[in-house]
């Protein structure tokens, strides 16, 4: 029992999912929204993934994520990078999870081998 509670994550039945996918010219990215109801609270999770299509590997990169309840961001080196899963407690007008996840928007910056910066923002949909 122990252990099926260890592999799904203690994830509620109840919980709503909804996956955004974009590209831009250097990157690609999947972001899942999780809008979860646990007893009295309503909370919403966020994270994904990003993946550089370029033949480098950057040795510097920062994300920024910004939705409704807020922002989040971090910093990585490498071709593909984890996008940690994080959130907080949502408000009980903010029920519609497609609404929420439309309003979500990926900054990307990183350096080049040379030193050289760049910035993408990667549409999601």
């Amino acid at each position: 029992m122990l252990v099926a509670l260890m592999v799904s994550g203690c994830q509620n039945e109840k919980d709503e999912k909804y996956s955004l996918s974009g590209e831009s010219a250097s990157w690609a990215s999947n972001i899942e929204v999780t809008f979860s109801n646990s007893g009295d609270k309503e909370k919403y999770f966020i994270g994904g993934n990003l993946k550089f299509k370029k033949e480098y590997s950057p040795p510097s990169v920062k994300y920024y994520l910004s939705y409704p309840s807020g922002e989040g961001n971090g910093t990585s080196e490498g071709k593909e990078i984890k996008i940690p899963r994080g959130g907080g407690t949502r408000e009980a007008s903010n029920n519609n999870i497609e609404k929420f996840a439309k309003d979500i928007t990926l900054n990307v910056q990183w350096e080049d081998e040379n030193g050289k910066q760049f910035k993408e923002k990667i549409p999601l949909d």
